[in-house]
């Protein structure tokens, strides 16, 4: 749709040449920075920054699955709340895909308006690794229960299908060390190409979430 709008941050994207290389298309946009932030909130609330007019603000990170309806799912529900996270979502961790409370987890999945970001102050720029379950305590505290996007699914928690690491894996405990764990990319040389793909299983996962919801 023309009114979103999907922001990447890249830091530390001096090392493999691309310093201040930034690529754009139709409604998305990557920015690259040389400097890696000190924490993951300190990312997260420069991202915030970046969306210059975005009344509304979803989280997107790993390789969790994202129905095309989910940003609408999140615009309706916040037509009448200030923050909308799901009460149950979908989760693949364990290797069977099955349901489960959402219980101040799965940051994912979550949406607010910029004012109520505004409000508690943004992401807690702290080094532990629950500043996730301390921002949707936030909420909370500040505006009550969330509206929920709706019953049907469109947010999948992903763990270890996809061959990719996910920063979860390094939080052993809440300490802020963790961060300092988690792997360096590999540098790259030249230009990247970038080419929006969709993987067997989240097409599987997709076709079986919707047929559910149909019956």
């Amino acid at each position: 749709a023309d009114w979103c709008r999907l922001i990447v941050l890249d830091d530390d994207g001096g090392d493999g040449g691309n310093e201040g290389f930034s690529q754009w298309g139709a409604n998305w946009e990557i920015v690259t920075v040389a400097t890696r932030y000190l924490t993951l909130p300190a990312k997260y609330n420069a991202l915030a920054a970046l969306a210059v007019g975005a009344d509304i603000l979803v989280v997107w990170e790993d390789d969790d699955i994202y129905f095309p309806w989910h940003i609408e799912a999140h615009v309706l529900a916040l037509a009448s709340h200030d923050w909308s996270y799901p009460s149950q979502v979908w989760s693949l961790y364990g290797g069977t895909l099955h349901q489960e409370p959402s219980g101040g987890r799965f940051h994912a999945s979550l949406a607010f308006r910029r004012s109520a970001l505004e409000a508690v102050g943004g992401w807690p720029d702290t080094p532990r690794g629950d500043f996730d379950q301390q921002l949707i305590a936030r909420f909370r505290k500040r505006f009550g229960e969330p509206a929920d996007p709706g019953q049907l699914p469109s947010y999948v928690f992903r763990w270890g299908s996809t061959g990719s690491y996910h920063s979860q894996s390094f939080m052993a405990g809440t300490g802020g060390e963790w961060y300092d764990r988690m792997p360096q990319r590999v540098a790259f040389q030249g230009r990247l190409r970038i080419v929006p793909t969709l993987d067997q299983e989240t097409i599987d996962v997709f076709q079986q979430l919707t047929k559910e919801s149909t019956l």
